[in-house]
């Protein structure tokens, strides 16, 4: 919810924000994170709620191991296009 704090929706942002969270709503993919329920809380705060991914962030993984073989990237890659192929 941090990147929302203090964020106000005029119609035109809300409509979208309804808009594209219906829609992320709909993708069932396992290289994505579940969109669960979204709305506009008291004080026009929009809110998602997601699954909770326990995993380690590409920064993360960068920071230990270095620099990643090119067998690593492509494999990493491919499950981002893989998930990004089922929004498109």
């Amino acid at each position: 919810l941090a990147p929302f704090k203090g964020l106000r929706l005029n119609d035109v942002a809300s409509q979208r924000f309804h808009r594209d969270a219906k829609n992320i709503s709909r993708l069932d993919h396992s290289n994505l994170v579940r969109l669960h329920d979204f709305g506009i809380a008291s004080g026009d705060q929009p809110y998602l709620v997601l699954d909770f991914n326990r995993g380690v962030s590409l920064e993360e993984l960068l920071k230990k191991d270095g620099p990643f073989e090119v067998e690593r990237c492509i494999a990493i890659f491919l499950q981002i296009v893989d998930g990004l192929s089922v929004a498109h």
